[in-house]
């Protein structure tokens, strides 16, 4: 139970969130917002590369290339059809169950939002580098 654990707020949910010290790596998102964030970050680079000069150049030949490779496709494959009996598996996360509190014993049970394990009761706000 010495699993120490922060606590933030998501900077695109405002969600608080609760991670371990062993998932911690500077988190601002939660693990629903991460991706998404993450998206458009790569979004606004591209972006921000496209309206460059090199950017341009790239681009110019990369629709060149390809305006070739199309002149020299002469037929084109017929799609594959799916079968109504194919079924796609979902995996799901195995979730863990918290353990049941000594009896008279109010015990806070906090888990890291990113691997579910079992946190100490006493959370930092901050990073454990200290910038003194």
């Amino acid at each position: 139970m010495n699993n120490t654990a922060r606590l933030y707020s998501c900077q695109r949910c405002n969600a608080q969130v609760t991670i371990c010290r062993h998932c911690d790596h500077g988190n601002r998102y939660c693990m629903e917002c991460a991706p998404i964030a993450r998206q458009e970050a790569r979004k606004r680079a591209a972006l921000r590369y496209q309206d460059s000069h090199q950017g341009r150049l790239n681009h110019a030949a990369r629709q060149s290339q390809y305006r070739e490779r199309q002149r020299k496709k002469v037929t084109h494959k017929g799609s594959i059809t799916l079968r109504i009996s194919d079924l796609l598996t979902i995996g799901r996360k195995k979730i863990k169950l918290p353990p049941i509190p000594p009896v008279g014993k109010y015990v806070p049970l906090i888990y890291c939002h990113s691997c579910q394990n079992l946190c100490s009761p006493f959370l930092r706000f901050g990073s454990l580098l200290s910038t003194a």
